[in-house]
């Protein structure tokens, strides 16, 4: 059989049979092979929980899935932006503001929609049930504008379906919590004869006396087909004042689908085969709502998704090797169970059905049953595979300059790249010279400054921006207006064509940054190694008459910090699967976030001196800048910031492997028998990546400089201490 050495297999989407493959790659990885999983959101919501939530028996949390854990935990690239298209002839996956992703195979399980009038999703009085991962919060805002009314909110659940029903019946919960009781009116709409119609006549007769008791007026053959201000307005012309209207009518496929160029069926969804593959392509496959078999078409549910979990894990295993497929066979029949939302539930079982609370437990076991498969023993139970995107099947190369990037494959991707590159240098990576020539013309002074680090997240478009937003903070630091920049790349060892995708998408990540900036990729050199390295000499130019260097602090001046601490216990914690996904998610926005704010800082404010908060820690830089300028400072640990997770982590003792190394300058800190403990002081020795400007201002100027930071650059920005004269009986630094 062919190997499966280099191919790389994409999961768009993380419905429930994408969660199977995840795991069962955590598990036992496709020798040679890389898998991307891409989400529109960090999380995956299980959709038979959601009106157990609704219905105050499930936290929020429980509902979801952490892919940033589960994909860590098992080696796999995650990417949460969102596809908007496809080129297939290429084989890549097309983004707004990110490199085409390519593959090999791909699996689409990306749900469906409710289908709704034009312009009914635009209005602020309607809330579509999905995407589901946000449907909870999405309410809370709702429910905020309906307890500012002066009589009981009108709400409306559109849908007559199980979905529908099932919101209905749990959405009174929420609603009691939030509005109280009687200060609402619940109906349910539906466009058919009647509600559940899928369901047994006894079923549906016990759904109906439900909604009869709960007050939930039913409204059959009725259906919406526009808003107008506070009014729906109705297929014969009736108009009804309504607050809210929750959507949960039938499924659609939603728009991504249309932009396939594959086989579809009368709703949108792609047509497979018996084996989950698509009609028009036999590298991508389609399953969950996403896909709709030919031979044997089902009801668009999760439990024939969680059903077709193993078959595609398996199908995607043979066609990397080249092996006939395997039949997916849908269940004829399957237990339903409708939570009623006051702990009991309705089960039906080929026609029968009985009701109770014992069988509102028998879901829950089942949901319970499901999620256990997904949530923390199982991911702290993974062999924590470490098999990256870039695989190591590749041959030993020799080293030195044999270990340099094949000039063909590098090339070609800056062939690829050759509109990018600006025009101001007159020599360099546009014709491949062996050095770049810069007519200089601005400053008598040139600021220069070096970093090299590992990618630390595995995604080579993010990890190229963050190399350059890191590499260019320095110059930023010392008040200079960087315009030139060169680049040292390490390629981690695969084939060829791996490592080309790898190359194009670290330098788009790069370019992404350096390009808005104004900044001039000149050139660099490129390398493979067994693992990636990533760099940039960054050129700059004073802005004044000052560059703002270490020695600058003065007495009685503020000390401000722009980011929160914690950037290396988190990394680490994504190390080891401990970073949760709302965690990540705050952790990105600050490694995205650039510091070129200092070049209006300095103008505005009087700075004495800034440097950037990165390798060393808070402490190590802070006492460089100490050290220079012969003098000390008082830290006040309750107003240091971290970023979320930072205090959980330190307590479970994780941290970076840095910071016993940057804790070597302890004995110059006072006060560290007393609050050592603290997550605050533990934090002042973490490395950061990208880390925030540590600013120095006059003591007059501090809240303003504050304010400012907050308001007009979105910071979470503090006044962390004070600059003291020195007295050498005390410490250098003093905490309290």
């Amino acid at each position: 059989m062919p190997n499966s050495s280099g191919k790389q297999i994409v999961l768009l989407g993380a419905g429930h049979a994408h969660l199977y493959a995840l795991r069962a790659w955590g598990m036992q990885p496709i020798a040679g092979a890389s898998l991307v999983c891409i989400s529109d959101f960090p999380y995956s919501a299980y959709s038979g929980m959601l009106p157990g939530v609704l219905a105050g028996e499930y936290l929020r949390e429980e509902m979801r899935i952490d892919l940033v854990r589960l994909c860590a935990a098992s080696g796999i690239r995650l990417v949460t932006d969102p596809v908007v298209s496809i080129d297939r002839a290429g084989r890549h996956l097309l983004f707004d503001d990110r490199p085409p992703l390519d593959y090999d195979f791909l699996s689409i399980n990306v749900g469906s929609v409710p289908r709704m009038p034009p312009g009914m999703a635009s209005s602020d009085r309607v809330l579509p049930i999905k995407p589901m991962q946000t449907f909870p919060e999405r309410l809370d805002d709702h429910c905020g504008r309906l307890r500012r009314l002066a009589r009981p909110a009108r709400i409306a659940v559109c849908g007559g379906g199980v979905g529908g029903v099932e919101t209905a019946l749990c959405l009174g919960k929420t609603l009691e919590a939030s509005l109280e009781r009687g200060r609402y009116t619940l109906e349910l709409i539906h466009a058919g004869e009647r509600i559940a119609s899928e369901l047994a006549t006894g079923t549906r007769r016990r759904i109906e006396a439900e909604l009869q008791r709960q007050s939930i007026r039913v409204r059959p053959r009725t259906r919406i087909v526009r808003i107008e201000g506070a009014e729906i307005v109705f297929e014969d012309d009736e108009r009804e004042e309504v607050d809210l209207v929750v959507w949960a009518a039938d499924a659609v496929a939603p728009p991504l689908l249309e932009c396939f160029d594959l086989p579809r069926d009368e709703r949108g969804f792609l047509r497979t085969d018996a084996s989950l593959r698509s009609l028009g392509d036999a590298r991508i496959f389609a399953v969950g709502d996403a896909g709709t078999s030919t031979e044997r078409p089902t009801p668009k549910a999760g439990v024939y998704s969680v059903r077709q979990g193993p078959v595609l894990w398996d199908n995607l295993l043979r066609a990397c090797e080249g092996a006939p497929l395997r039949r997916y066979r849908p269940q004829s029949g399957f237990l339903k169970l409708i939570n009623l939302g006051d702990s009991r539930a309705v089960a039906e079982y080929k026609g029968f059905s009985l009701q109770g609370q014992w069988c509102r437990r028998w879901k829950d076991r089942i949901d319970r049953k499901f999620m256990s498969m997904y949530q923390d023993p199982v991911v702290d139970a993974l062999p924590m595979s470490r098999n990256s995107s870039l695989s190591r099947t590749a041959p030993e190369r020799c080293r030195g300059c044999g270990g340099k990037a094949p000039s063909t494959m590098l090339g070609e991707v800056l062939e690829r790249l050759h509109g990018e590159f600006s025009d101001g240098i007159a020599a360099g990576i546009r014709n491949a010279d062996d050095a770049a020539v810069i007519d200089w013309k601005v400053s008598s002074k040139l600021v220069a400054s070096t970093d090299l680090f590992v990618p630390p997240l595995g995604d080579a478009w993010l990890d190229g921006r963050i190399a350059a937003l890191h590499s260019l903070s320095d110059a930023y630091a010392m008040g200079s207006r960087p315009t030139a920049a060169l680049i040292q790349i390490a390629i981690p060892e695969d084939a060829e064509s791996r490592e080309a995708a790898w190359l194009e998408e670290t330098l788009r990540g790069v370019l992404r940054e350096l390009s808005p900036r104004n900044v001039t990729l000149l050139g660099g050199h490129t390398l493979v190694a067994q693992e990636p390295l990533l760099g940039l000499t960054i050129l700059a130019e004073p802005v004044g008459s000052r560059i703002y260097g270490n020695d600058q602090l003065r007495v009685g001046d503020r000390l401000i910090l722009t980011k929160p601490l914690g950037v290396g216990i988190l990394l680490r914690a994504r190390m080891l699967a401990r970073c949760r996904w709302d965690w990540y998610a705050t952790l990105l926005d600050g490694l995205l976030l650039g510091n070129e704010f200092a070049l209006e800082l300095v103008p505005r404010f009087d700075v004495g001196s800034m440097t950037d908060v990165t390798g060393f820690g808070l402490a190590g830089h802070l006492r460089e800048q100490l050290l220079a300028s012969s003098v000390s400072a008082t830290l006040r640990l309750d107003a240091m910031p971290l970023l979320p997770g930072v205090e959980e982590l330190l307590e479970e003792e994780i941290e970076s492997t840095l910071a016993p190394s940057n804790r070597s300058i302890e004995q110059e800190i006072g006060g560290a028998e007393k609050f050592g403990h603290r997550s605050e002081y533990r934090a002042l020795f973490d490395p950061q990546t990208n880390g925030g400007l540590l600013v120095s201002v006059r003591a007059s100027e501090s809240a303003d400089c504050v304010a400012w930071l907050q308001a007009e650059w979105g910071l979470p920005a503090s006044e962390i201490g004070e600059v003291r004269v020195l007295d050498p009986a005390e410490p250098r630094i003093c905490v309290e």
